[in-house]
């Protein structure tokens, strides 16, 4: 897996830490940066919280 680009590109553009979203989702930043770069997949609920949080849809997480 590639990661998440579009999701890296809104978080840079909007000016949120990634420390911030780690935080929403309950993890460490270093899962969450797992999570991003595509070390790891986010979970369905993690998805649910970042779209209510950043006021998206979930194609964001489409490649």
């Amino acid at each position: 897996m590639k990661g998440y680009p579009k999701l890296k590109a809104l978080l840079v553009e909007r000016g949120i830490k990634q420390k911030e979203i780690a935080d929403v989702l309950e993890i460490t930043l270093s899962t969450f940066n797992n999570k991003l770069n595509g070390v790891s997949d986010f979970d369905l609920g993690e998805v649910r919280k970042l779209c209510n949080y950043l006021s998206i849809t979930s194609e964001i997480f489409l490649l």
